[in-house]
């Protein structure tokens, strides 16, 4: 095995560009609240981009390379905030994208951090838990002096998890000389963790499309839910919450279209009484 069995085969066609559709947006948002320039294009470009190259060895003695990113977008209303990806899919502009929709998503509610994303490009599934423990470290090791509670906060993201982010919280603990537990959220309790952190995603996603399903002018009971990806999110959706009266099913299909077995795979999820 390879470094390049960790990677995705997907045809050019099927790439869909991220921080394109992200900057296209920014743009139509300044034209209807009519932002200055300068304004615009501080916005257009992150403050700071870093690539590290991370080598594992693995548990048969092969050696692997790695390439991660953390994006740093705007740290204008405070210290920056975001996750940290672990996919085979990812990349760097769609990091760049997901950094910049971070700051959105912290101005537009009000909490003082900035945005930020990460990533590794690699496929956790495919990584014993040594290799996977090795790799988060090392990514932290790599951004070394420029995390912390003040200046950029980890959190949890696709491929990643409660577990990965304590291990991310020992080597900041470890390079800073200190633990700081608010170098990091989505870490376990026992860790200083907020309880329920897996969920309030996906409570917050389904209680927004409820509104905006009200809004605009349509009623959920009755309603056909398709889910496409059942990750923590998509999970904590199908087996904690009970479907609102009337909803009929809850269709479950893979994270990406393009995956083998879409659309025969497709799942009934179990809320769908």
């Amino acid at each position: 095995m390879t470094a390049h069995d960790f990677l995705p085969q997907v045809a050019l066609e099927e790439e869909f560009d991220a921080y394109l559709e992200s900057t296209l947006q920014l743009e139509e948002a300044a034209r209807v609240l009519d932002l200055e320039d300068w304004i615009v294009e501080r916005l257009r470009h992150p403050e700071r981009e870093i690539t590290a190259n991370l080598v594992l060895v693995r548990d048969n003695g092969q050696a692997l390379h790695f390439t991660a990113f953390r994006v740093q977008h705007s740290s204008a209303r405070g210290p920056l905030l975001g996750g940290v990806r672990l996919s085979p899919h990812t990349q760097l502009r769609e990091t760049r994208a997901l950094a910049m929709n971070m700051t959105w998503q912290c101005a537009l509610l009000g909490v003082p951090f900035g945005g930020a994303a990460g990533a590794v490009v690699c496929d956790p599934g495919k990584l014993s838990e040594r290799e996977l423990r090795h790799l988060s470290k090392d990514y932290v090791q790599a951004l070394r002096g420029t995390l912390g509670p003040g200046t950029d906060v980890l959190m949890e993201d696709l491929g990643s998890n409660p577990q990965v982010l304590a291990w991310m919280l020992d080597a900041h603990a470890r390079a800073a000389g200190r633990l700081e537990p608010g170098a990091v959220t989505g870490k376990p309790g026992v860790l200083f963790g907020l309880p329920d952190h897996a969920d309030a995603a996906a409570h917050g996603l389904f209680d927004t499309l409820a509104l905006a399903i009200e809004e605009s002018g349509h009623k959920l009971a009755g309603l056909r839910i398709a889910l496409q990806g059942v990750g923590r999110t998509g999970s904590a959706r199908c087996s904690r919450w009970r479907p609102p009266a009337g909803e009929r099913e809850c269709i479950r299909f893979p994270r990406r279209l393009t995956d083998p077995g879409y659309p025969a795979e497709r799942r009934y999820c179990p809320c769908a009484g």
